[in-house]
């Protein structure tokens, strides 16, 4: 076994006792032939997480380092300082309501890596449950319909997998996204996988395994989650994608990333206007006429409201729920 650090678990967790155990013992399960760190940011629970980690450091100390906080700082904050600690060639951020399932998750993973250096990320399949671990039989989590995801899937809301389940290379560009003043912005407004998923797609194609290595709970009665609040403000996703499509503009980025930019923020800035009417015309207009690619955009728009529409049609034959 070589003795540098192949893979970082970075873990930002904030009141998860009934859950941090199952998360952590998914890693700790994990067999490889390489080394590997958990870097789990206690952000001032006000549960008793912050005691569980302290167990599992004692018992795995040269595996699981801490960084306690003495004032709540929010995942974003949180997930910064982790990544600037991340040791390992690959990265993964585990969040600690989800878990792994399968004891190669990891070893399979840094195995395509380490085999295809064409490829950014590589993904897997994963199971959806509630709050208690039983699988949602009815909920379907879009991932892995594929082999293969590009930038092009990126704009039309395809996503090639959940966070928690993914891999990457540790590159400077992917520590250093987050802390660019129009990317850390966009993370404040938006939500966090779309961002990621932008720089990973710069950098490179991204696969997945569609075996299911991990679960990720969809929790609706409780929690400050999207699932559980059923909060889509279409204006903070607005500013959200106005700050990312500076940000790729900032590094004149791929002509195909400014196209998902581009979209990305036209979509959003229609859903505020004529879904939530929280901007006015003026506002709508002006957000057209910096899109340099208003053709690319429509179209996506029109492709993707046509495949919503159609998931909303299978969910009331089916009884399913799409998320």
């Amino acid at each position: 076994m070589n003795d540098e650090i192949m893979v970082s678990i970075c873990c930002s967790t904030y009141n998860h006792e009934k859950y941090l155990r199952k998360a952590l013992n998914g890693v700790l399960m994990q067999k490889v032939n390489f080394k590997y760190e958990i870097l789990i940011g206690e952000d001032c629970s006000t549960d008793k997480s912050r005691d569980i980690i302290e167990k599992y450091v004692k018992k795995f100390p040269d595996i699981i380092k801490p960084f306690y906080r003495d004032k709540n700082r929010g995942a974003l904050d949180n997930n910064i300082e982790l990544y600037d600690n991340a040791k390992g060639k690959y990265i993964t951020l585990l969040e600690t309501d989800d878990f792994w399932i399968n004891k190669k998750k990891l070893q399979k993973q840094v195995d395509f890596l380490e085999n295809n250096p064409e490829y950014v990320a590589v993904t897997c399949g994963l199971y959806p449950v509630d709050k208690n671990g039983v699988i949602l039989k009815n909920v379907i989590y879009p991932e892995c319909k594929k082999r293969i995801y590009s930038h092009k899937d990126y704009r039309k809301w395809i996503l090639p997998g959940q966070t928690s389940m993914m891999l990457y290379r540790n590159m400077k560009e992917i520590r250093e996204h987050i802390k660019d003043e129009y990317m850390y912005k966009a993370h404040k407004y938006g939500p966090g996988d779309r961002m990621l998923l932008l720089t990973l797609f710069s950098l490179g194609k991204i696969y997945c395994l569609k075996e299911k290595m991990g679960a990720y709970r969809y929790i609706v009665d409780e929690g400050s989650s999207f699932s559980a609040t059923n909060e889509l403000k279409y204006y903070d996703y607005m500013k959200a994608f106005y700050n990312l499509r500076r940000y790729v503009y900032k590094y004149d980025m791929d002509e195909e990333i400014k196209k998902s930019a581009e979209f990305m923020l036209f979509e959003a800035a229609t859903a505020s206007y004529l879904l939530q009417k929280s901007i006015d015309l003026k506002t709508y207009l002006k957000i057209i006429k910096i899109n340099r690619y208003k053709v690319s955009s429509v179209y996506c728009f029109v492709r993707h409201s046509i495949q919503k529409t159609s998931e909303k049609v299978i969910d009331l034959l089916t009884g399913s729920i799409h998320i």
